[in-house]
């Protein structure tokens, strides 16, 4: 399991996962704790965190495989916020979202390396991640309508779900192979 903890008088969670009921610390209180995430592929266990790491708040996301030693998810944006990840033979997916030049930009990235999937003028988020074969599927928002347009990309190319007379957002997404 991942998630964060806190005493009652800390203002900063920690990221920590448990494994076997013994809780491991990935963080400490210097850095606010952040999305979670984690996966598993084969008897590979892969896990995903997001953290601040300055009095902005803004954030810089990690994976880890196995416990080892924890990669920097670095593309140049000031701000990346790591949500979901998949794996799919030796490539690692992470969604999530990064600032832009003009809004906050949904991403995914591919053993590192960033995808934009969306270029504003709206906000949007990439809030889970899955990939089937060549195809990857990532779901959340955008900014755009009343309060939020719940959508995915499949393959890069967004698919909106709804009309836009609501606001709605996708927190998961499960992709079967037909």
């Amino acid at each position: 399991m991942i998630g964060e903890r806190r005493n009652l008088d800390w203002l900063t969670p920690i990221t920590c996962y448990w494994k076997n009921g013994q809780l491991i610390d990935l963080s400490d209180r210097t850095r606010t704790a952040g999305d979670q995430a984690l996966t598993r592929s084969g008897n590979d266990l892969y896990m995903a965190w997001s953290e601040s790491y300055n009095s902005s708040g803004q954030s810089q996301t990690r994976y880890s495989k196995n416990l080892g030693a924890p990669v920097l998810i670095n593309d140049g944006s000031a701000d990346v916020r790591g949500t979901a990840i998949a794996v799919s033979g030796s490539d690692v997916y992470i969604a999530g979202s990064a600032i832009g030049s003009n809004a906050i930009v949904a991403k995914y990235w591919k053993n590192g390396v960033p995808v934009a999937l969306s270029n504003g003028p709206q906000s949007a988020f990439g809030q889970s991640i899955a990939v089937v074969g060549s195809d990857v599927y990532v779901a959340g928002y955008s900014d755009a309508g009343a309060s939020g347009t719940a959508q995915y990309w499949k393959n890069g190319s967004v698919v909106t779900l709804i009309n836009g007379n609501q606001a709605a957002l996708i927190r998961k997404i499960v992709v079967v192979k037909k």
